[in-house]
């Protein structure tokens, strides 16, 4: 995943929303990040992609990310009728 995605993806994250960031080839504690209530810090100078959850910032790398999962606004009810 390229910078420039990265950014694309976490656009999604408003403050009201917790990500799950996987990566891979780190040890296995240290394998998930989880960011409750996170937010995309706006691209500065340095170019680097920061979250922060509004009393951290955490920098990614977006070359050790194996996968992000984002909660959704709203849960999807795969049971509701389609009328």
């Amino acid at each position: 995943m390229t910078p420039d995605q990265l950014r694309q993806v976490l656009k999604e994250l408003d403050g009201h929303r917790e990500a799950l960031i996987a990566y891979h080839n780190v040890p296995e504690h240290s394998a998930t990040l989880v960011i409750k209530n996170a937010i995309l810090i706006p691209d500065e100078p340095d170019h680097t992609i920061k979250v922060t959850d509004g009393t951290h910032i955490f920098i990614l790398n977006p070359s050790q990310i194996a996968y992000i999962r984002i909660t959704l606004k709203q849960p999807i009810n795969p049971f509701a009728s389609k009328l």
